[in-house]
């Protein structure tokens, strides 16, 4: 008779490998973030939120202004005028992406705000650049922001010991867009992965989770789950809460589309070792 027993071992979680590049097609990269400027799609400042957001992003907020001059950079026609996602909000100019910045006073162009102008913020170029304000309904260029996709590193370390954790980028904050991250959880060769999660806040569908019993990428890995469902609400007593590796190798990768963010998951994995035990 077989017996699974929990034992004393050395884990390594290798490195998430960055399979995916930080932006989408027709984005860059500055910073954290990656930003797209909508060129000849030209929108009202509300409908350039919403096309944003149907691309992944949000209508860009400036942290200082260095970022603001790039952003400068991305529509250097000093003919059109550039949604950015600052508005006023009452008596405060706010950015929509809930950027926060000190310094808004050193981003205004020469003589802005102006009173009575309009209630949204556009960008500048040219020799006076900087926001000014003007109408909102206005239809012209913007530009999207949204952060880049980059795999976690904070749990990936070598760990000593029976138990541990793994878990989706950023984790409890959100993930990113466009994900496909890859770790490895690697225990001694006469030793199994347990893995039972936590948390799962993942977009349906969209976003997913694929689990294998060995080495991914390689010829040998088999999939044993591709969790498109929370694996922490289980009714169905056919699918099992905890999966389990025949390999001392359990793969993981995080796939997630270019849209719609979320908390992510979390899960804790224990190493087994089958033994037999004689029976009289």
């Amino acid at each position: 008779m077989f017996r699974w027993l929990a034992v004393i071992g050395i884990v390594t979680i290798v490195n998430a490998q960055n399979v995916q590049k930080p932006c989408p097609d027709g984005w860059v990269q500055y910073g954290q973030l990656c930003y797209m400027y909508s060129g000849s799609v030209q929108r009202s400042w509300l409908n350039a939120i919403n096309y944003c957001a149907t691309v992944g992003g949000q209508l860009a907020g400036a942290y200082n202004r260095s970022t603001l001059n790039f952003q400068i950079g991305l529509s250097p026609n000093p003919l059109y005028a550039t949604w950015g996602g600052l508005y006023l909000d009452g008596s405060t100019w706010k950015f929509v992406d809930y950027t926060y910045s000190f310094n808004l006073y050193e981003m205004w162009a020469p003589g802005e705000p102006l009173a009575n102008q309009g209630g949204c913020g556009a960008i500048r170029s040219g020799a006076q650049s900087g926001y000014f304000n003007v109408p909102c309904q206005n239809s012209q260029p913007f530009i999207c922001s949204q952060k880049i996709a980059t795999c976690d590193t904070s749990n990936l370390t070598a760990v000593y010991g029976v138990r541990g954790t793994v878990q989706s980028p950023n984790f409890p904050d959100t993930y990113s867009n466009n994900e496909n991250c890859i770790q490895h959880i690697v225990a001694n060769q006469s030793q199994f992965v347990d893995l039972a999660f936590d948390a799962w806040n993942v977009e349906p569908r969209y976003d997913y989770l694929v689990l294998y019993d060995g080495w991914y990428p390689g010829e040998d890995a088999l999939v044993i789950a591709n969790l498109t469902y929370d694996p922490t609400n289980i009714t169905d007593n056919s699918t099992k809460p905890n999966f389990q590796t025949t390999s001392n190798v359990m793969t993981l990768q995080f796939i997630t589309d270019n849209s719609v963010q979320r908390t992510g998951w979390h899960a804790n994995y224990t190493l087994l070792v089958e033994f037999a035990i004689a029976l009289n």
